[in-house]
């Protein structure tokens, strides 16, 4: 009897973690289904799409053809100084393959969606990943800084939550007040750079270190 309930445990176990990946992985899925209906019918206007609503977007959707959405009021909500920011900010995610980054995030939160701290590390990763098309911009466009607040401050009139495309997580106060706050910040140069890339290894070699001891 103590022989086949140390079998049957792991196998328990085994199927709890299989359920909850299946469950993790649909509700990804119906997550991400809604978001992109929120934007209504989208229709192609040249390389981008055009969504049905105002105040719906700019977003990135799509993992293997990431595709840009517009509002339908973007013309009207912003002008043309913001929109050329703003679609600035939309091709570093492009260039980056942020969308990919994403999807990768999501099939290892459903993989681990019994560990808080993996959900954690992937909403971190995309406040992040906001932050460094914000420094893109403005290390581009650095006479810019108070056009692009104020484009920062139009796009957050709706939330659109896309766990497999890229958009600001949220509408917390405090997530936009430190990315307002961040422009404040003078782009580092390379010395600065460097020098927090070296910390940033080192920190990551000393926990692996005594993680292994």
């Amino acid at each position: 009897v103590a022989a086949q309930a140390a079998i049957a445990l792991p196998d328990l176990l085994l199927g709890l973690w299989l359920t909850g990946v299946a469950t993790a992985a649909v509700l990804t899925l119906l997550a991400h289904h809604r978001g992109v209906a929120r934007f209504g019918r989208l229709s192609a206007k040249g390389e981008t799409l055009r969504a049905a609503h105002n105040g719906l977007g700019p977003a990135m959707i799509g993992v293997l053809r990431p595709r840009l959405v517009l509002p339908a009021d973007f013309e009207a909500r912003f002008d043309a100084r913001e929109q050329a920011l703003i679609l600035a900010h939309e091709a570093h995610h492009a260039r980056f393959g942020d969308t990919r980054i994403n999807g990768l995030v999501s099939v290892v939160c459903c993989l681990n969606w019994f560990n808080p701290l993996v959900h954690l590390a992937a909403f971190l990763l995309r406040v992040d990943q906001e932050l460094a098309c914000d420094a893109a911009v403005v290390e581009r466009f650095p006479g810019e800084r108070r056009t692009y607040a104020q484009a920062l401050l139009k796009s957050q009139l709706a939330c659109v939550p896309l766990p497999l495309g890229c958009t600001w997580p949220g509408r917390s106060p405090h997530l936009l007040q430190e990315r307002l706050t961040m422009l404040a910040f003078k782009t580092p140069g390379r010395t600065r750079l460097l020098a927090g890339g070296a910390l940033v290894a080192t920190l990551c070699l000393g926990t692996a270190a005594v993680a292994w001891a």
